[in-house]
């Protein structure tokens, strides 16, 4: 916005539905090369809990870094336009995705956890965790990486609290988190 890049390329006959698709499409592209470092580390270090094809967690990882990085990108575009200060921008985008995206999803699991403990059922507790849960992962796409890699790491626990055998692909563990973003890269996209 500084240099009005966008307000340039109109002027010459760009439409903006044009300029925000190879936004997107620049950012996505430029987002994967950290992504494909991050997936070839996973491997090189043997993080067995995140490379594992039992349950198709692998797969659901994969997922989920990959539709991270359009979400986030759709998500900066429409924060970006509540700042004039784009470094102010970037460390308030930085700060909350890392505050949401790790401490939302462990508040919830905590909440969960407590709330069904089988000794002293708190199921208060639990809806409590549940509607957090909902309200962050419909507005932050940080929250929805967060909280599936941890269901991802704690596929055992999410059995024992669910009472049933779980694979990724379930409610439960990380399938409404890679709908969301998939939702959040077109609806952020679209709303810039």
């Amino acid at each position: 916005r500084e240099s009005k890049p966008k307000h340039m390329l109109t002027v010459a006959g760009v439409e903006p539905v044009a300029y925000w698709v190879s936004t997107l499409l620049w950012d996505t592209t430029n987002y994967l090369i950290p992504c494909g470092i991050t997936i070839a580390l996973m491997f090189a270090f043997k993080v067995s809990v995140l490379t594992t094809t039992t349950r198709n967690v692998l797969s659901g990882v994969l997922c989920l870094l990959i539709f991270l990085g359009p979400a986030a990108a759709g998500f900066s575009y429409c924060v970006s336009f509540a700042f004039k200060s784009p470094s102010l921008c970037n460390t308030i985008i930085i700060v909350s995705g890392f505050l949401i995206g790790f401490g939302g999803p462990l508040t919830i699991f905590i909440l969960i956890l407590i709330g069904r403990d089988p000794g002293n059922p708190k199921p208060k507790l639990e809806d409590i965790g549940n509607i957090i849960g909902w309200v962050l992962r419909i507005f932050f796409p940080t929250f929805n990486l967060g909280n599936g890699l941890l269901n991802a790491i704690n596929i055992e626990v999410l059995d024992f609290l669910y009472g049933k055998s779980k694979t990724a692909w379930t409610k439960e563990v990380l399938l409404y988190d890679v709908i969301f973003l998939i939702l959040q890269a077109i609806i952020y996209t679209f709303l810039a």
